[in-house]
């Protein structure tokens, strides 16, 4: 707790307490020497206070006049503060553990999941904050990430499950097993670190909010009853709520008492749930949901047999997150989403139940709000057997309850991309509908027509080719002689990679080409690479697009001659700019060519000879030899930072 706790909300809350302190005789002197607005302190003098706010006080000093006197900062607040110091601590201690915010839950992550997951803690601190055993279904499974009200682990496949308080369950668990040491900290921090030493202060001067009886912040959990006269059950059904608990302990999950008149009715009661799953983003695949509730001793009952289900619905638009209403009776039976019903029987007492839910329920980015209520209550035409005077009830623990150990949770699994974390793309093959293609486009010139080793790398193909690729070629021209050129290709190759998340963060990339062919009748040793490409068109290559293709390397290893392969893929590695050059909204945009030589613009030695690199390219049958490019990438998980699926 801090002095800034007792703000304008307090003084006004209290503002009868504080002027009475203030004015009366005895103990007015005392409390006025308390604020320090004594003697020469103050212009106050004897007069009668009429307001005081944490930074001034008023008082009249002519019919219709008032003066008032300010201090620069939240004086009075903070001399309330350490002169009662004692009866705040007494007051808020309660509700202390909201200082063990998100904010210190993210802050120290690391920290709290090696206590989670180490093998010489685990068992000790799982037991602290209550999930160990039947009240979680964690098991023994690593976790990944805690949060004041939730726990996130992954599950069986590529998903993660997130296991939901309704309350900051957690936050009061830490808070309870180390009080001494939060006081002790909150005391150097309040009397001695952030006053002279700010560097190493612990963040704790401020250990309390408010002393609410029933502090909820975003979320609730409770009942609404309908109670009145006797009536029939349609009546009692479709009518209003009259008491709405949010404080007792008790979630009523199925709930009618008959009447003493055959088949009227006098009460009945719909629970209702919140859960904060705002840590579930919009782009999160949810596949299940489950919500667990405890039966205590004495919480089933059903004289007449009516075996009553449990049904969930939601979301239950509730007037309130943080308290519950009358009004949300009957939003419990007008949820939109279908609803989900469990059986009399998978209910015993000092167990936890469970119901399945209807995943359209949850919500992601915000409060899941639950309802539930007993199927003869939900179906129209189910009315319950009546017994005089009867109670029939299912009815578990809300996060209210005495002690800790018996909340309400719910576990939801989700997914963030559902594909996995590899992504094969290939080119189309001809015809090109609308995405990619890939070509070879070939220099290859008549005897005596050649060009110069300048001019031969320039200019437009000869032809362009979607069948096997002669991906590095080279031949001089024997009709011209030395110096003169008539061979030399480049190849496109473009994938449609805008399938992959546009939020994700792209490990490596590997572009494969499958070899068919080599020869080196030149002894050129020719070799290939993989550089950057603008064609002017996604899907139809032309002869113009020749000089189209760049000489920025995107893989760091050159495949040689010696080292093709022949009846296999030649797989070249991304480095980091080939990987930036993967569009993920769009088509990447890459080109083959013989490196040595023609990237690097060197001159070969002459020769008549032909030498060559063959490949195929996406116009053959099936895609067992065509191109591809494999892309491995992260997300980013709801844990902070990213995570690759499937790493441990």
């Amino acid at each position: 707790m801090s002095y800034k706790t007792i703000g304008k909300d307090f003084f006004e809350r209290h503002q009868s307490k504080l002027l009475w302190l203030l004015n009366k005789p005895l103990v007015g002197k005392w409390f006025r020497r308390v604020l320090c607005i004594n003697g020469s302190k103050s212009a106050i003098g004897s007069r009668e206070i009429v307001k005081i706010v944490p930074n001034a006080i008023f008082w009249d000093t002519s019919p219709g006049q008032q003066t008032a006197e300010f201090r620069t900062n939240d004086k009075f607040a903070l001399r309330i503060y350490y002169a009662f110091l004692p009866v705040w601590l007494a007051l808020g201690y309660s509700h202390c553990y909201k200082a063990l915010s998100k904010d210190f839950f993210r802050s120290n992550q690391e920290l709290l999941i090696w206590l989670l997951n180490n093998k010489y803690t685990k068992q000790w601190f799982r037991w602290v904050l209550r999930i160990q055993g039947d009240r979680s279904q964690v098991g023994k499974k690593d976790i990944l990430n805690i949060l004041p009200h939730a726990i996130f682990w992954k599950g069986e496949t590529e998903e993660y499950v997130g296991e939901f308080r309704t309350h900051a369950k957690f936050s009061k668990r830490l808070y309870y097993a180390f009080r001494p040491l939060w006081w002790m900290c909150h005391f150097w921090d309040s009397l001695i670190a952030d006053r002279w030493i700010p560097k190493y202060s612990f963040g704790f001067a401020s250990i309390t909010v408010k002393p609410d009886a029933d502090p909820e912040t975003n979320t609730v959990d409770g009942t609404i009853y309908a109670t009145i006269a006797e009536d029939t059950w349609a009546t009692i059904r479709t009518g209003a709520g009259t008491l709405a608990e949010d404080d007792t302990g008790t979630m009523q999950l199925a709930y009618y008492v008959a009447g003493p008149t055959t088949n009227m009715w006098v009460t009945t009661g719909r629970g209702v749930a919140l859960f904060d799953t705002s840590q579930i983003t919009r782009k999160a695949g949810v596949s299940s949901a489950i919500a667990y509730i405890y039966i205590p001793v004495g919480g089933i009952a059903d004289p007449s047999s009516n075996t009553p289900g449990v049904v969930a619905t939601g979301p239950v638009l509730v007037q309130s997150d943080t308290s519950l209403d009358i009004l949300d009776y009957a939003a419990v039976l007008a949820a939109p989403a279908a609803a989900s019903t469990s059986s009399f029987a998978s209910w015993s007492e000092s167990a936890y139940g469970n119901i399945t839910l209807n995943t359209g329920v949850i919500s992601r980015e915000g409060i899941t709000k639950l309802g539930f209520t007993s199927d003869n209550d939900f179906f129209e035409d189910f009315d319950p057997i009546w017994g005089a005077d009867e109670l029939t009830k299912i009815s578990g623990r809300s996060s209210d309850s005495a002690g800790t150990a018996e909340d309400p949770y719910m576990v939801v699994n989700f997914a963030y991309f559902l594909r996995g974390s590899s992504l094969v793309i290939y080119p189309d093959p001809d015809p090109d509908n609308i995405t990619t293609m890939s070509a070879v486009a070939v220099k290859f010139l008549g005897i005596g027509v050649g060009e110069t080793w300048a001019n031969i790398r320039t200019g437009n193909a000869d032809s362009v080719s979607q069948e096997n690729a002669l991906i590095s070629n080279l031949q001089g021209d024997s009709g011209l002689g030395t110096g003169f050129w008539r061979r030399l290709s480049r190849t496109f190759l473009l994938f449609d990679t805008s399938s992959l998340p546009t939020s994700s963060t792209i490990t490596t990339g590997t572009l494969s080409i499958y070899g068919n062919d080599k020869f080196d009748g030149g002894g050129f040793s020719p070799d290939v690479n993989i550089y950057d490409a603008t064609p002017a068109s996604n899907t139809n290559i032309l002869t113009t697009d020749f000089t189209n293709i760049g000489s920025t390397a995107q893989c760091d290893t050159t495949i040689t001659y010696a080292n093709w392969t022949i009846s296999d893929y030649n797989d070249f590695v991304l480095n980091s700019t080939g990987i930036s050059n993967i569009d993920k909204s769009g088509v990447s945009k890459f080109g083959a060519r013989n490196a040595t030589n023609d990237a690097a613009n060197v001159e070969p030695t002459w020769s008549t000879g032909f030498s060559y690199l063959r490949c195929y390219l996406t116009n053959g049958v099936g895609l067992s030899n065509d191109p591809k490019l494999v892309v491995n990438y992260s997300i980013s998980s709801p844990f902070g930072g990213a995570r690759q699926f499937g790493e441990n």
